[in-house]
Parts: structure tokens; C-alpha cells; sequence
């Protein structure tokens, strides 16, 4: 038969930051009143300042509860205290529900099971709810400091969907305005800011579902703040109808940015209008420069000898020593505009066998490394391609873009060759390398 008070632990006391929990036996049948009775009888006076029936109507400790059950001639159960004493209070509290050791005129013996610190629960709880209130929440507020940061890398590691072969957002086909960006890599990011109205182009050529896209949502390009970004908007102005564009910082890819910054940029676009205009009068300037000179033919820009206060020899000195110094700022590299960029050849090359590579990691945000015939060594994403060192890895191909950062990592591990979605512009090589770089469409044509 069961008998007590059989109350919720969080019911007690809402204002307990620990429950003390405590199993006790009584060789014979007693009843809960008993038990409580026993309990404050043998512990008075053993600790002034911890008298129960003082902190009890101080509310310091909470309601006590008891749950017993008697069976064969014993009464077994468990007996809880709520305490908002500090840690050490508590503990002397805990051992001294120990030393009671008769239950009216019964023999008992009272062990301590654990002291639960209330407040652990319920920081979780606030944690989980926190977390189902940012899901909905699209708007950047300032970062809180541990359970934000947990809160927000969860968030982060949303999966990216698959629309019409692309890249996208949970809610690009639910929003009615989406942004369209570079690659994987920046969906992600914007998920940093709650953003999941988005689709990526994968490459510099624009496809046709974002194409189809446009004419019947509003959409906003928001591109890196390179040459790159820049071939991406100049396609996009003359396959599709985008009405807002947004860029990066220049130099700097979105996947770069803060959420503070991409905020900013964010809402700060601009409307496509705007660009034509600026287009139109740089073409209107360029064409009236080219006009006049070509009139004029100069005339009025040339000088005679006795209007020069500087000869050819007196300005050489410094031409000297500008070229001396640009030769020292780039004595081991070079840059990779024209023929010096690296872009190779595709002969000798099994095009069949990396055709296939190529297909299997579009869109996976992952790379493989390839030995000198071309077999796969190990697969992985594309920040850990170089952690697994192997003298063996002679090719990369990588669902992402080539970067200087990646590039010089590339050099240091001696690849030979490697073959990306995208490579940025404006890349720098040491002089003494002989690595080679493609295009993931040069391998994907009906010829590879």
C-alpha cells in the first residue's frame, strides 16, 4: 500500500535552486507524519543556523515531500527538500538528513541519493524554446554569449535543398522575393541571418530555372565584390529581369561577411534601374572622350619643348624608381591576367574519368583527391582536403572556387593540377610552379 505526499519536484518550490533527494528504511509501519517529525526532532539543534523549522518559515527551504510505501512489516521511501541555501548550506543540510536513525520507536536508516541542481534544467529549457523562437525570428540581434552561440550553430547547419539542380533556400519556392547569389557557400552563410529565400547560380553562367525565375519574382542578386561578382551581374542584366542588386564590400566574398554585414548590405541594395543609368552615362562619357579625340586629334594636348619644365631625362630617375619598387613588391609572384593565368589546355588529359568525377560533386560542397592516374585517393569536404597528408595526391577536384588562399595551400601540398566550379580573378603564382587550372565546364561539354 502506498501512502504520502506524492507532489511534483518542480512543484515544491519555484523558487529552489537544488532539491535534496534522500531514500530512507524504517523497520516497521509508520506513517509520513512520523517520518517528517523524525526529521526535524533529531536534527535540532545541531546547527543553529540551519534549524528546519526556521528556514522553513524564512523560505529558505521549501515544502518537504515524502513518498512511502510499507510492505512486510517495513516502510520504504523516498523523502525531497527543496533548499535555496548556497552550495555549502546544502550540502551540510544533505549529511546531516543522514545522521536520523529511528522513526518513532523504530530503527531507520536515511541515505542521501544526490542534491539536483535545479537551475541546469531549467537554463535547457530556456535554451530549447530559445531555439524554436529564432527559427522564426529574421531579424540580426546583438549575440548573447554561450547559449546564443549554440543556438546559432545549430541554425547553421540547416541542410541546403536541391532546387531544379541548384542550390537554394528551405523557402524559395514559398517566399515571394528570393535573392540569388554565387554558390553553396554563400546560402549557408545567409543562414546566419535567418535568410532561406535564396538559390545560388553555381558558376558564372546564369541557369535557365533562375532565368524563368525572374519573371515572376521579385528578385535581388547579391553578389561578392569581384571581378566574379561582376561577370555574374553583367549576365544577369542581359538573360534576366532581377529588380534589386546588392554587392560586397570590394575585394570581399559574401561568405567573408559578418551577419552585421550582410545585414547592412542587404539593406542597402539597390534598384537595378539605377545600375543601367550609372552604365548608360559611363557609355554616353566614353563615347563623347572618343569623339573629341578623334576630331581634335590631339592638337590641343600636344606641347612644344620650351612649354615642358621637365625633360624625358629629368623624369626618368623616378620611373626608375617606381618600377624598382613594383619589382620588389612582386618579386615571386605574377599576376594571372593573360596568358599568365594558369588557365590550362585539356589535352592528355582522361577527360571521360573527370567528367564523372565532376558530375558526382556538383553541388555537394565536397572534393576528391586523385593520384597521377587519375584514381580517387580519399573524398572529403573542401576545408579538409589538405589535412590528410598522402605524397600520393597529385589532383584536386573541388565543388567550390579556386581562391588565393586555397591556390597557395595548393602549391605548398605540390598539386599538379586542379579543377573547381569557379576561379577568383586577379590570382597571384611564384614564379617556379607549374600547377595547372580548369573549369569544371570544361568537362562537362558533350565532347568530354
Amino acid at each position: 500500500m502506498t501512502r504520502g505526499i506524492n507532489e511534483s519536484i518542480d512543484a515544491a518550490s519555484t523558487s529552489a535552486k537544488y532539491n535534496i533527494v534522500a531514500s530512507f528504511t524504517v523497520n516497521g509501519v509508520v506513517e509520513v507524519q512520523d517520518v517528517v517529525g523524525a526529521l526535524f526532532g533529531q536534527t535540532e539543534g545541531l546547527f543553529n543556523d540551519l534549524e528546519l523549522r526556521e528556514l522553513q518559515k524564512s523560505g529558505r527551504i521549501g515544502r518537504i515531500v515524502v513518498n512511502a510505501e510499507s510492505n512486510n512489516g517495513k516502510t520504504i521511501g523516498e523523502i525531497i527538500i527543496p533548499s535555496s541555501l548556497d552550495r555549502t548550506e546544502t550540502a551540510i543540510l544533505a549529511a546531516t538528513m543522514e545522521t536520523v536513525d529511528r522513526v518513532g520507536p523504530c530503527t531507520a536508516f536515511f541515505q542521501l541519493n544526490e542534491i539536483k541542481d535545479l537551475r541546469e534544467s531549467k537554463l535547457k529549457r530556456i535554451e530549447a524554446r530559445a531555439k524554436e523562437l529564432l527559427k522564426d525570428w529574421k531579424s540580426l540581434s546583438e549575440d548573447t554569449p554561450k547559449i546564443s552561440s549554440k543556438i546559432k550553430s545549430a541554425l547553421e547547419r540547416e541542410s541546403v535543398i536541391m532546387w531544379n539542380g541548384l542550390p537554394a533556400g528551405s523557402d524559395i519556392d514559398l517566399a515571394e522575393n528570393v535573392i540569388i547569389v554565387e554558390g553553396r557557400n554563400d546560402i549557408q552563410q545567409l543562414f546566419k541571418i535567418g535568410v532561406k529565400n535564396t538559390v545560388a547560380v553555381n558558376g558564372t553562367s546564369v541557369p535557365k530555372a533562375i532565368i524563368d525565375l525572374t519573371h515572376h519574382k521579385e528578385c535581388t542578386a547579391f553578389l561578392d565584390g569581384d571581378r566574379g561578382g561582376d561577370m555574374i551581374l553583367n549576365e544577369l542584366l542581359q538573360v534576366s529581369k532581377i529588380q534589386f542588386y546588392a554587392r560586397a564590400p570590394r575585394n570581399l566574398e559574401v561568405e567573408e561577411l559578418t551577419p552585421k554585414d550582410m545585414v547592412k548590405c542587404l539593406q542597402q541594395k539597390k534598384p537595378i534601374e539605377f545600375l543601367l543609368k550609372e552604365k548608360k552615362n559611363r557609355d554616353t562619357r566614353n563615347d563623347r572622350f572618343n569623339s573629341n579625340h578623334k576630331s581634335n586629334g590631339y592638337r590641343e594636348r600636344i606641347r612644344t619643348p620650351k612649354d615642358r619644365t621637365r625633360t624625358y631625362k629629368d623624369r626618368r630617375p623616378d620611373i626608375n624608381r617606381s618600377l624598382s619598387k613594383y619589382s620588389r613588391d612582386n618579386k615571386n609572384y605574377s599576376s594571372n591576367r593573360g596568358s599568365s593565368r594558369k588557365i590550362s589546355a585539356l589535352e592528355g588529359l582522361p577527360k571521360s574519368t573527370l567528367n564523372t568525377y565532376v558530375k558526382d560533386l556538383i553541388s555537394s560542397n565536397q572534393a576528391i583527391g586523385l593520384d597521377e592516374e587519375y584514381k580517387e585517393i580519399y573524398r572529403t569536404s573542401n576545408v579538409k582536403i589538405f589535412n590528410e597528408l598522402n605524397e600520393k595526391l597529385k589532383t584536386v577536384v573541388m565543388d567550390g572556387v579556386i581562391t588565393q588562399r586555397f591556390l597557395d595551400e595548393a602549391i605548398k601540398n605540390k598539386i599538379e593540377k586542379v579543377i573547381a566550379v569557379n576561379i577568383k580573378a586577379r590570382l597571384k603564382f611564384p614564379e617556379k610552379t607549374d600547377i595547372k587550372l580548369f573549369y569544371f565546364k570544361d568537362f562537362l561539354t558533350n565532347n568530354a
